[in-house]
């Protein structure tokens, strides 16, 4: 039961250590899209920057799936 409980415990920490990149990844996305309503960017670098965020973040999220299911 000990060992059951340190991991689930190991994987609730590691979703919220995802969740948290992901609020990141949001927030980041928020600030550009706000800087290129003001025209302080333009517009190719905010979508190259943001879709280097994303995929970063994408491949993140999938890095921890595959920890997850191997730990199950």
């Amino acid at each position: 039961m000990g060992t059951a409980n340190s991991q689930l415990v190991s994987r609730l920490a590691a979703l919220e250590v995802a969740h948290n990149e992901w609020c990141a990844a949001t927030d980041e996305f928020h600030c550009y899209i706000r800087s290129m309503k003001k025209g302080a960017t333009g517009s190719s670098h905010v979508f190259e920057t943001l879709r280097d965020i994303l995929d970063a973040k994408y491949e993140r999220y999938r890095e921890l799936a595959r920890m997850l299911m191997a730990q199950h």
